[in-house]
């Protein structure tokens, strides 16, 4: 159940948090609030308009309505999607397989407000041409 979560919640992050980068969605739905540090740390990650962080949960919580699976599993992935939302906030540098999200990966987010739209994996950003890897602006 696990990689279906990663793919899955993934897949929706991506259109959600896409969405919400839309000039006609950005201040409304409040991710602007998340966007007024562009220096990224842990504590970044939680800096959110509440409905901004509500739409942002959404993807997993309605992953866990849809898909069966035990409590304790369901929590142990809302752990790790907590956990991971916390890393790609943070400056520490950790080298990842070539498809997940880190948090170089997601600075260039913060910076350039038009890629890597994705939560754990690059692998939408890929496909739907929104990539840009580190790097490529310094």
């Amino acid at each position: 159940v696990v990689p279906l979560f990663v793919v899955g919640v993934d897949f929706a992050v991506y259109w959600l948090h896409r969405g919400v980068h839309h000039r006609v969605f950005y201040e409304r739905i409040g991710h602007a609030v998340h966007h007024r540090e562009r220096f990224v740390t842990p504590f970044s990650s939680f800096a959110f308009h509440p409905i901004d962080g509500a739409l942002q949960t959404l993807p997993a919580y309605a992953f866990l309505f849809c898909v069966p699976c035990h409590p304790d599993v369901g929590a142990g992935l809302l752990a790790l999607s907590n956990l991971w939302v916390i890393a790609i906030h943070d400056v520490w540098s950790w080298r990842a397989g070539a498809l997940l999200s880190t948090s170089r990966q997601h600075t260039v987010h913060h910076e350039r407000f038009s890629y890597n739209y994705g939560q754990f994996t690059t692998l939408w950003d890929r496909v739907f041409g929104s990539y840009c890897p580190p790097g490529k602006w310094q």
